[in-house]
């Protein structure tokens, strides 16, 4: 007799809403490319906490893993990361915010922008997807078709006709991550 189909697992990210964290972490990672293993498990743990602390700190725990970070928050999140990084590895994140909030950016600018800084090594694009998504992700390529992501929820892609029809991607939902040395 067969066995009976058990349904999925619960993930990672399924009850939870901690998108911002992982974005800023998978951000990082990503802008350490190859040098990725200069942080061990026990580092990404570390940093972890340390934005697990700092979420509870700005809007609550419970609040944060049931409904988000909006951007301000996560800007201070990636402030957190910034001290820790540079206290414990000598790292420092510097956060470009190409596009304020009052500015309304036409999606050919940011389809440029995104081509031009996605690219570039030691940098990494932290993007809030409006629309059905309500989710922060990272961006990690840009193709004639699709935006790419390095996403903790598996979202891998979106189509760049449904970004320009359903406003999925906007200019003050991007925030650059670079990593440099800490002068201290």
């Amino acid at each position: 007799m067969p066995l009976a189909r058990l349904p999925p697992p619960f993930r990672q990210g399924n009850l939870d809403t901690l998108c911002g964290l992982y974005a800023i972490l998978n951000a990082i990672k990503l802008a350490l490319g190859s040098e990725t293993s200069t942080l061990s498990r026990r580092d990404w743990q570390r940093l972890f906490r340390k934005l697990l602390r700092e979420a509870d700190h700005r809007v609550g725990l419970v609040h944060a893993t049931s409904h988000g970070v909006d951007a301000a928050p996560l800007r201070k999140l990636i402030a957190a990361a910034d001290k820790h990084l540079a206290k414990r590895h000598g790292l420092r994140l510097i956060v470009e915010r190409p596009f304020r909030a009052s500015e309304s950016v036409a999606f050919k600018t940011l389809e440029r922008w995104l081509a031009e800084v996605l690219d570039e090594r030691g940098s990494a694009v932290i993007v809030g997807l409006g629309g059905a998504f309500d989710h922060w992700t990272t961006a990690h390529r840009l193709t004639a078709d699709y935006l790419c992501f390095y996403d903790s929820a598996g979202i891998n892609r979106v189509r760049l006709d449904r970004c320009r029809r359903e406003q999925i991607v906007d200019g003050p939902s991007l925030l650059r991550i670079r990593l440099a040395p800490s002068s201290a």
